[in-house]
């Protein structure tokens, strides 16, 4: 979309799953990297959407004749993204009856990124599903897939975090026989911790564990990736205020209560073929920062996870 005269355009075309007919012997490379930059106080969009380089993803749900971009996501492992339970949920029995479609997107330096969404699973009392995808264009260069680095820290009341995702322009994009052209704005804002819930802030509204940060985040991005200024990922947004001239306040879900949620894994293909949790995941696989915070009752059909907060 155009940011104050600057026109971004960024192109993708849906394939088959590429990776399937990779030769035997290539390699599928995947790094956890930290999300940093200078960024200043308050919102504001990004000229540069290769900030993130294919890390930050924007949802869409689509049919036969309209796609719309309801939320956004971040990926944290192979084929792997967290976003907001509560803006996939509305759409699931569409997705499992067939009417729709839900597809992430995300920006890259070499074009747009398309993964198919195959399977979700929701952590129970919170604001969080984990995404299971599968690509659906073609190969970054050197088969490199970055994704974020997750920490457990609690930040402090009074430090700065970013609150980043893609705002679209419209409530709904027309199909036409070309394609799907999507309008919007890669958005970061940044606010200071000014409440800490890690309980919930309330019993209906916000129940699971929260932050609450100094700074407003527009519509259509929840689920999107909440980062320290070291660039880890600590939260998804899950709801936001905006109070106009006077700013506004963003609530986010802290991500523990997901972190030993077991899973299906849907790609590549063959890379787990047991249900396993983030926290389970090989470090290089899924890095995550003081893994040791948790400690992960399990008893059959149920787990119980144990936080010990650090700032």
């Amino acid at each position: 979309d155009s940011v104050n005269g600057h026109m971004n355009i960024s192109k993708g075309v849906i394939t088959d799953d590429p990776a399937v007919s990779l030769p035997i012997g290539a390699e599928l490379r995947f790094q956890s990297v930290p999300i940093v930059g200078e960024v200043p106080p308050g919102a504001a969009t990004l000229k540069n959407w290769d900030y993130f380089d294919g890390v930050v993803l924007a949802i869409s749900f689509s049919d036969s004749a309209h796609l719309r971009v309801h939320g956004s996501a971040v990926l944290v492992a192979p084929g792997i993204a967290l976003a907001a339970a509560h803006v996939v949920e509305p759409h699931l029995n569409a997705m499992l009856a067939g009417q729709t479609v839900a597809n992430c997107h995300g920006i890259a330096s070499h074009g747009q990124t398309i993964w198919h969404v195959r399977k979700v699973t929701f952590a129970p009392e919170s604001d969080i599903a984990i995404l299971g995808l599968v690509l659906a264009s073609t190969l970054p260069p050197n088969n490199l897939f970055l994704q974020s680095l997750i920490s457990t820290r609690t930040p402090a009341i009074g430090e700065e975090l970013l609150v980043c995702g893609f705002r679209a322009t419209s409530s709904e994009f027309p199909r036409e026989a070309s394609g799907v052209a999507i309008g919007g704005n890669v958005w970061v804002c940044r606010g200071e911790v000014t409440q800490r819930y890690p309980n919930g802030r309330d019993s209906s509204m916000l129940p699971w564990p929260v932050l609450e940060v100094s700074v407003g985040a527009g519509g259509g991005m929840s689920g999107g990736p909440v980062y320290d200024l070291k660039g880890q990922l600590l939260g998804l947004l899950c709801s936001s205020i905006d109070f106009g001239e006077e700013g506004g306040i963003s609530y986010v879900s802290l991500l523990w209560p997901a972190l030993a949620l077991r899973f299906e894994c849907s790609w590549p293909s063959g890379f787990q073929i047991e249900p396993i949790s983030l926290l389970d995941m090989d470090n290089r696989v899924c890095t995550i920062d003081k893994r040791d915070a948790l400690v992960v009752e399990r008893t059959e059909g149920s787990s119980r996870v144990h936080y010990h907060e650090w700032e």
